[in-house]
């Protein structure tokens, strides 16, 4: 319990810091969607049971009850991608990007379509085995 409470004090330490808190918000946040995303993947199951690379020549385990590494892979790509495009959506909502503002709304919808049916495909195939 005291580690924790530590650790909770060096966050609000790290992030109250004055000089170029900013920058140590933006790095922070960088680090907890990416934990997150691989978290969501499925990265401690893959560090805990040690799976196959592949499951015969299929990337993705036939059953919810096991996970392939490469199935981790495909999946944190797929959540990565749809952040992406999320975070560069909103960069151009609020107008940080520049003048291209068509152009780069059309490649983040996309970024965010393709990140979904790539999650979307690879559920499909667990499912249906």
């Amino acid at each position: 319990m005291e580690m924790m409470q530590r650790l909770a004090k060096l966050v609000v330490r790290l992030l109250t810091y004055r000089g170029g808190s900013e920058r140590l918000v933006s790095i922070f946040g960088a680090v907890v969607v990416a934990a997150s995303i691989l978290i969501a993947s499925g990265w401690v199951y893959v560090l805990v049971s040690a799976p196959p690379p592949l499951y015969g020549r299929q990337a993705v385990f036939p059953s919810l009850t096991g996970q392939t590494i490469a199935e981790f892979v495909v999946i944190a790509v797929g959540y990565a991608l749809t952040t992406a495009g999320i975070y560069i959506f909103h960069l151009n909502l609020t107008g940080r990007l520049g003048s291209k503002g068509w152009g780069i709304a059309a490649t983040s919808i996309g970024m965010i379509l393709l990140g979904v049916v790539v999650v979307l495909l690879a559920f499909l195939q667990k499912t249906a085995g």
